[in-house]
């Protein structure tokens, strides 16, 4: 009896072991086949094998879109990278605002996020950055600790402060927002490649740009004195060219009438001057005879001009005196 007891027990033991055996090797093929992984289209992967890329080329370490095998943890670790799909980051930092200072009436700078333009202006720019990875490899061991996104986003926030210093309020409410965008591209640009960060911006958009909540009703306030003030210059300025278009015309006219009155005193000083030579050249030749002339045309002159004349004689002789009233 204890014979057959013993011998039931071993059988139970051997059951035990080979089931132990079977689930063993099931969870092994289960845990190498754990580390089958799938690359999409439009991404590529790594795998790193104790913190070292699995691959001696470029193409060799670089894993191409359909099914892949690699050891499973912690042997090896997969990273997927998007190539070819755009990657659209929201640069919402200057709008972030601390829960501390969301019911403060005035602005906190170290808690609320802002840039100021070269005329003193606070505003709150929100920006769009649409960006591909062009160096998947470079990303995985350059920025891929802090995220590629951080570093572009951080290098755009400190573009985009810079450049803001530079204008003023006027030109990023009007026309100054696509000159805003002219000078970051560039400089985002030349930033990402000096470090190395293996990603390509495809463009960078200024959504929206407004106030602080808590200065927007002074931001309208100067907004329209100022809108006032440029009113004001415009009138004047018209005022001005009013009035000078009308002392124009009138120093115009001053000038014409002044060569007109210089033109008729010439011509009478040449029309004298004639008649002088004219009677210089008679009086050289006969003093005598323009002397009479002269003498008689005065006389007649004096009694043309003269309103009553009476004559009145003087002596036996004959002589008359000539009284003359106007």
């Amino acid at each position: 009896m204890k014979t057959k007891k013993t011998n039931i027990l071993n059988e139970s033991l051997d059951s035990v072991i080979r089931l132990l055996k079977v689930l063993m090797v099931v969870f092994l093929i289960l845990y190498l086949l754990s580390g089958i992984f799938i690359v999409k289209s439009d991404e590529v992967a790594f795998v790193l094998r104790f913190g070292k890329l699995v691959g001696e080329t470029s193409e060799e370490r670089t894993f191409r879109p359909g099914v892949h095998f690699a050891l499973p943890r912690p042997f090896d670790e997969v990273y997927r990278l998007p190539v070819k799909k755009v990657i659209e980051l929201d640069l919402d930092s200057f709008w972030k605002i601390d829960e501390k200072s969301r019911n403060r009436t005035t602005l906190d700078p170290a808690t609320s996020g802002s840039c100021l333009t070269n005329d003193n202006y606070i505003l709150r720019p929100r920006v769009i950055i649409k960006c591909m990875i062009a160096d998947p490899e470079n990303i995985l061991f350059q920025v891929f600790d802090d995220g590629y996104t951080e570093g572009v986003l951080n290098i755009v926030s400190a573009e985009i402060i810079k450049a803001i210093s530079t204008l003023s309020i006027d030109a990023l409410l009007s026309t100054g927002k696509k000159e805003l965008i002219r000078i970051v591209t560039p400089k985002v640009n030349d930033g990402i490649k000096q470090m190395g960060m293996g990603v390509e911006i495809l463009s960078v958009e200024l959504r929206e740009i407004i106030p602080p909540r808590q200065l927007k009703p002074y931001f309208f306030r100067v907004t329209a004195e100022d809108i006032n003030m440029q009113t004001k210059i415009k009138e004047a300025k018209l005022f001005e060219k009013r009035m000078l278009a009308t002392a124009t015309s009138e120093a115009n006219n001053i000038i014409v009438e002044a060569e007109k009155y210089a033109s008729q005193v010439i011509k009478q000083s040449e029309s004298d001057t004639a008649v002088f030579d004219a009677i210089y050249q008679k009086w050289r030749k006969n003093p005598k005879i323009v002397g009479d002339e002269k003498y008689f045309e005065a006389i007649v002159d004096v009694f043309e001009r003269a309103g009553k004349k009476v004559f009145v004689p003087v002596g036996s002789g004959d002589k008359i005196k000539v009284f003359l009233s106007r």
